[in-house]
């Protein structure tokens, strides 16, 4: 039984990589508009995608209509079939050609004078927009160290190594190991990038608000900036239509973020997500289970 799964599983890697070579043969604004149809399908039909999201809205936006939340329902998976699509031609494609489709940089100024303070940059990138072209805007500037946890599909993780190693990123394993690896690259004067937004392990977070929600909210990043000199910036790439191109903008801290108050510089994590929500909330992967369910003050979510 044993062979006959892992043969199942190296097959549906195999389908799963061809199906990424094909689509990365797609110009961007066709994968858009393809993927903009797949999200719209993901909103119209009973799916988990939307179930899950409208959920989130309404823990995180209570006192609006309910007319309203569907509409940034709606335009979220949207945005978030575009995200899957737009993957595929990124992998794929040469690391330089992504570049192209950033049309503006809005606020690299704050990279600028973090990179002369040579004092280490911690980039905090919700998943909002593009993050994986925001990603390689980053490493086109800078050699970064970021964790990463391997796809349980070998010739996916291929892919995905291939497109990362291409820039010269350094993967750090997502472990106690990890965390070490990245407090060295930031204390030597390097870049890291963080996604804050993902449910920790148990003893990785704190309960803070996110929103009108207690959110349970991981503490890695306020513990890798304490007593430093590391510049955190909240980053993100945001898309400006189908063939339109996408806007990198970069968005300054709150200086609580590095108090010795853990709550408090979690929730200035939190504070600076909600920032960049507010701008382009439909951009946002409201379709993340994002609200653990344990323990959670006033009961559970049931997603």
């Amino acid at each position: 039984m044993e062979n006959s799964e892992s043969k199942a599983t190296q097959l549906k890697g195999k389908l799963a990589a061809f199906l990424l070579h094909t689509l990365g043969l797609l110009p961007l604004s066709v994968a858009q508009f393809i993927g903009a149809f797949l999200g719209w399908l993901l909103w119209f039909f009973p799916t988990s995608a939307k179930r899950v999201t409208l959920i989130n809205l309404d823990r995180c936006f209570p006192n609006e209509s309910k007319d309203s939340r569907n509409k940034t329902a709606r335009l979220s998976l949207i945005q978030s079939g575009m995200m899957m699509l737009e993957i595929a031609p990124l992998w794929i494609k040469p690391f330089e050609w992504g570049k192209q489709f950033i049309v503006s940089v809005e606020g690299e100024e704050l990279i600028d004078q973090a990179a002369d303070k040579g004092a280490g940059i911690l980039f905090i990138t919700p998943h909002i927009g593009n993050w994986e072209l925001l990603s390689q805007y980053i490493a086109s500037r800078f050699q970064v160290t970021a964790m990463y946890r391997p796809s349980k599909l070998k010739a996916v993780d291929n892919i995905i190594l291939s497109s990362r190693a291409e820039p010269g990123t350094i993967m750090a394993p997502t472990n106690i190991r990890g965390v070490k690896q990245l407090k060295d690259c930031l204390n030597s004067g390097g870049t890291t990038v963080i996604f804050p937004d993902q449910v920790p392990h148990e003893r990785g977070g704190v309960y803070v608000p996110f929103f009108a929600e207690s959110c349970f909210t991981g503490v890695l990043v306020p513990r890798l900036l304490r007593n430093s000199e590391i510049t955190p910036l909240c980053i993100y790439c945001r898309r400006l239509g189908i063939g339109k191109g996408f806007e990198v903008r970069v968005v300054p801290v709150n200086p609580a973020i590095k108090s010795a108050d853990v709550p408090i510089a979690t929730r200035a994590v939190n504070e600076v997500i909600e920032t960049i929500v507010t701008t382009d909330r439909e951009q946002y992967q409201w379709s993340y289970k994002r609200f653990k369910e344990e323990g959670r003050p006033g009961g559970k979510v049931h997603y």
